[in-house]
């Protein structure tokens, strides 16, 4: 939580007016260490619907009428912590993400289904394509599938509303009154207290905000040893990734359903889709092992002084002109009351705190299975529109192969050849700092060509396959090949 708006030492509270400056500095600094509210009402939640309506308005639109929409609640579910350096398009589309992709995947793909069943009943038109490459027939296809599923999906992805309770500083803490922003900052010892989970939306500019090192202490503090397995840490960058991610997938799948088989054009849309993709994801894992370096150095030689904080960057003025206590200040007291010193407070964070970090960001894959999965979702989608020609003629063994390289795509491949090529581009910047353009570019390079071998081996598993044992056992042999390409894969992250 950045506080660029929220100083807890804005306006003077009750009794402290009355103490000279460095009283009231020890008095609010122990008040924020004993992680008591002001008062019960200052102890609230919001639900992730609210916070995320209109995508997320109030985190990057500031309007003061979102200060209403929290309740009182002696237990939250997730604290957010995050630090208003980030670009807030990154942070909305992650939780986003985060709180409605799986309920939009579902969604998504029971209207899928739905078109799918309609096609089989021929209640919707089509058109006529080749089914395959070498193929002179055609089969009534359509875009049916894949286009309900994108559309649900992105609307339940938007607009669903999580019943989950979280905090977040805008909301929680009053904006409008300077007296009830005092009483909610100093209510935020509590707030965390209270807060089940933390999720922390990481990157470069977490680690220098004072508030969000502040949180996370507090946080550790508050929860004992079974802190660190209440802390979720997203990466920003995830949400950029999977959006190239899907996208691509989604354009892929719609060239293979609407343009026919050998046209350049295809080609062309599919070699552009994976081009594209591959860049932005070379970026965005370089830039995010870069920062998992800083992060390193950051830590073994943290110091609070080198943080950042809004009151220091303002000269401790406010917008009226008035000078205000310095947050640096309240908090070094308040976590020298943790820790016994400043020296120990920051020798704390560079141990238990860069332990838990590490331990969430470090060198493991930052992706998980399920992340990956939801790259792919149009793939589904697009694959029911592949299958329901099929079924519709009772062409049941093509069915079954159209549904077993679905299954290859899907849950195999697809995350084995995104997992390949982070793992390229993290061995390439772990060894070299600055690496070569060529280099570079040969971790681009490596989604397309991983892509190429793929379907280079499906074609010769079918060209060895012997007739006799039919068309459904070549792609359980490609099912299987790729099942132990993905596992070797899974064990490189």
């Amino acid at each position: 939580m950045e506080h660029g708006s929220s100083s807890p030492c804005s306006e003077p509270l009750g009794h402290v007016e009355e103490l000279d400056a460095v009283e009231s500095l020890a008095v609010v600094a122990d008040f924020l260490a004993d992680m008591q509210a002001i008062a019960p009402e200052f102890e609230r939640a919001v639900t992730a619907g609210r916070a995320l309506a209109c995508f997320a308005r109030a985190l990057w639109a500031k309007e003061l009428r979102y200060h209403q929409s929290f309740r009182s609640a002696k237990m939250v579910q997730d604290f957010w912590s995050h630090s208003w350096r980030t670009p807030a398009w990154k942070k909305v589309g992650l939780l986003l993400f985060w709180y409605n992709g799986n309920v939009a995947n579902l969604a998504g793909t029971v209207a899928a289904l739905a078109m799918f069943v309609l096609c089989l009943l021929e209640v919707l038109p089509g058109y006529l394509k080749q089914p395959w490459t070498g193929e002179t027939r055609e089969l009534p296809f359509g875009v049916w599938s894949i286009g309900t599923g994108l559309l649900v999906h992105g609307v339940f992805l938007i607009f669903y509303w999580c019943r989950r309770t979280v905090w977040l500083d805008w909301i929680c803490i009053h904006q409008g009154n300077e007296e009830k922003k005092m009483q909610g900052i100093l209510s935020l010892g509590a707030n965390i207290r209270n807060s089940k989970n933390m999720l922390i939306l990481w990157d470069e500019t977490w680690i220098d905000r004072l508030w969000c090192v502040f949180e996370l202490s507090a946080f550790l503090k508050s929860h004992g040893r079974e802190a660190k397995h209440h802390i979720t840490i997203l990466p920003t960058f995830i949400f950029p990734f999977w959006l190239a991610s899907f996208v691509m997938t989604a354009v892929i799948m719609l060239a293979n359903l609407t343009v026919p088989f050998g046209n350049v054009l295809y080609v062309l849309l599919a070699f552009l889709g994976l081009l594209a993709c591959s860049i932005i994801w070379e970026q965005l894992i370089f830039s995010y092992y870069s920062h998992i370096r800083a992060l390193n150095d950051r830590l073994a030689h943290f110091s609070l002084a080198d943080t950042n904080c809004s009151c220091c960057s303002r000269s401790h003025v406010n917008a009226a002109g008035e000078a205000i206590p310095c947050d640096r200040k309240i908090i070094a007291q308040c976590m020298c009351s943790w820790f016994g010193s400043v020296e120990a407070c920051e020798a704390s964070v560079s141990s238990t705190v860069a332990i838990v970090l590490r331990e969430k960001l470090g060198a493991r894959f930052p992706l998980p299975y399920w992340m990956l999965l939801n790259c792919g979702m149009p793939l589904a989608w697009g694959y029911m529109d592949i299958a329901s020609p099929r079924a519709r003629g009772e062409e049941w063994e093509e069915f079954w192969m159209t549904f077993l390289n679905f299954a290859t795509w899907f849950f195999a491949l697809s995350p084995a050849i995104t997992t390949f090529t982070v793992a390229l581009i993290c061995k390439v910047r772990t060894r070299q700092r600055e690496p070569s353009m060529a280099l570079r570019w040969l971790c681009r390079l490596a989604t397309i060509f991983l892509n190429l071998s793929s379907h280079a081996c499906y074609r010769l598993i079918l060209a060895l396959n012997p007739p006799e044992m039919g068309r459904v056992f070549p792609e359980l042999v490609f099912f299987g090949i790729a099942f132990i390409v993905a596992v070797a894969a899974w064990r490189l992250r």
